[in-house]
């Protein structure tokens, strides 16, 4: 009885999608600091796309520094076919459909920043003829600048396990940083659950 298995699918009409999300990875927010963040690009429609272009805009007060590309052989750097005046251009040969691409940019703060700047960062995908959106081919990060010092943050996020009807599980990820120019050791960090609630073995 199990030497033969059916699969029913559908064909679908060919289009194509890529999608740009940016989002912050680390750095020091203060002046003369750096900034590091994480562009990743996406074709989430069902045919391969030809060449691309990726611009990003950089926040006021900063200058490109370099930018890496990380893939399953390693780390290389990943140097932008055109930089511009507060913006850099990289150019993809094209992307397999399903697939993604991840690249890290640095900047420099200027020493004369003011804190309370905000830095926003603006990343872009090459709007392709027929996509099936041009809403997600932009992506936008904003960060602010601090004076100098210890300034520790933390983030949080997390959402509900799919387990069934019977259980309800909720998984949380904390990110715990120090954007500041100043170390400090023995950080602790609490993190309060609501009543009801209880761990589902170690923390991860």
């Amino acid at each position: 009885g199990d030497d033969s298995q059916t699969w029913w699918g559908n064909v679908g009409d060919p289009h194509i999608n890529l999608n740009i999300n940016k989002h912050w990875g680390s750095g020091r927010l203060v002046p003369g600091g750096d900034l590091r963040y994480w562009t990743h690009v996406h074709n989430n429609g069902n045919v391969p796309v030809g060449t691309f272009r990726i611009t990003d805009t950089l926040p006021v007060s900063t200058t490109f520094q370099a930018a890496w590309h990380r893939d399953e052989y390693g780390q290389y750097e990943f140097a932008p076919a055109e930089v511009g005046d507060g913006y850099m251009v990289w150019e993809f040969p094209g992307l397999d459909n399903g697939y993604g691409d991840d690249f890290e940019i640095i900047l420099d703060v200027a020493l004369d920043a003011l804190p309370g700047t905000e830095l926003v960062n603006v990343a872009e995908v090459t709007p392709l003829p027929g996509e099936d959106t041009y809403g997600d081919n932009i992506s936008v990060w904003t960060e602010t600048l601090f004076a100098h010092g210890l300034n520790l943050r933390v983030r949080k996020e997390g959402g509900w396990d799919n387990w069934g009807t019977d259980t309800r599980r909720a998984s949380y990820n904390l990110n715990i940083e120090n954007v500041g120019d100043v170390t400090v050791s023995n950080v602790t960090v609490t993190d309060t659950y609501p009543t009801g609630m209880y761990l589902d073995g170690g923390i991860g």
